[in-house]
């Protein structure tokens, strides 16, 4: 089974009972005579994102199809009688909005637990500035929520359907792996390079990376990339130093909250850093590996992050870097219990920022 999800927020014009009254009405002629393919459909109102244009409220609708396939006749069904009017009366109240594919793996299109994998690609036919970036990415749960932010950020500065185009290559997680797991940095920076080379051979201006595990290697990178980086850790550093912190647990990878990255970028501004205990590390490094890389998120794991996110603040720390692009998908900002900066979307945030620099 697919599933289309469409993340979208109403215009000014329209008030909210009214934008929900043309979601319910569009709906409602999808269940009444769906195309072929189409299984379901689901909408929900949601409130106090930070993607959220001021504030919001945004939507999130589901749509259940049988496969690929019925992408393209779901999408003619949307402007064919008898859906046409009600779809374009709520189209014509949409500010803006972002999609994603979800392909269920295991378990029922009902299950709460079940495992996801994540695709996006690029709309065809819409316009963009006459610029490229390069998102390299190893996860594909870390460079999803990676690309949505660099959409819906794209979004706010630059108009409706509008944000800075991006070129993505990624490099399976075993192949790091390989080289990570045998301390080979060089060998990882010999992958990173692989990626740079393709995608400036594309047009790619600059190249941002949401895996924080191998920016241990961006120094070996650097010296030898066809197109300059941005370091996800020396973004996190700046707005760690811009919200006045002072000394900041890190949370990600065994690798890397004991390597050199967090460290050597934290230093520059003079502010400190702690990571957890051993016996924490090697807890966090299970459940990103086996868990958040894979799509699977468990109450008992957010717990256990929350948990070590206390005893991070008992030791003096003042916010929490969720350096694991997968962290900030289990780890919510409402719940946690130290202010935590998401290495994911800051560095998202900044791409778009340089993308769009003079």
């Amino acid at each position: 089974m697919l599933a289309y999800v469409f993340w979208h927020w109403k215009s000014d014009a329209v008030s909210p009972e009214t934008y929900e009254d043309m979601a319910r009405r569009f709906h409602a002629s999808l269940e009444q005579k769906g195309p072929r393919g189409f299984q379901a459909s689901h909408a929900f109102a949601i409130r106090g994102a930070d993607w959220i244009p001021n504030g919001g409220p945004a939507y999130e609708d589901w749509y259940l199809l049988d496969g690929s396939a019925s992408l393209d006749v779901l999408d003619r069904a949307a402007v064919s009688l008898p859906h046409q009017e009600p779809h374009d009366v709520i189209a014509r109240a949409v500010a803006g909005g972002t999609g994603g594919l979800y392909r269920l793996r295991q378990g029922t299109a009902l299950a709460g637990k079940a495992r996801h994998a994540h695709g996006f690609r690029k709309p065809e036919g819409m316009t963009y500035p006459a610029l490229y970036k390069l998102l390299e990415a190893t996860t594909a749960a870390g460079a999803a929520l990676c690309y949505r932010t660099i959409a819906i950020e794209g979004f706010r500065a630059m108009g409706e359907h509008d944000h800075p185009e991006v070129t993505m290559s990624s490099i399976p997680l075993a192949r790091h792996m390989e080289c990570i797991r045998r301390n080979d940095w060089e060998g990882v920076a010999d992958r990173m390079l692989e990626a740079a080379r393709k995608l400036a051979a594309a047009g790619a201006d600059f190249a941002i990376c949401p895996d924080n595990t191998i920016h241990e290697a961006l120094g070996r990178v650097l010296p030898r990339s066809p197109i300059p980086w941005l370091s996800i850790a020396d973004v996190v550093a700046e707005e760690a130093r811009r919200r006045g912190f002072r000394h900041v647990g890190v949370l990600g990878t065994k690798y890397l909250m004991e390597g050199p990255v967090y460290p050597e970028a934290l230093e520059k501004f003079g502010i400190g850093w702690s990571i957890p205990g051993p016996e924490q590390r090697l807890e966090i490094n299970r459940a990103i590996f086996e868990e958040l890389v894979n799509a699977t998120f468990k109450d008992e794991t957010r717990v256990m992050f929350e948990r070590v996110m206390a005893e991070l603040a008992q030791r003096g720390c003042d916010a929490a870097a969720l350096a694991c692009t997968e962290i900030p998908l289990i780890v919510k900002p409402e719940s946690a219990p130290l202010p935590t900066l998401d290495s994911t979307r800051l560095l998202a945030r900044a791409a778009v920022e340089r993308a769009l620099a003079p």
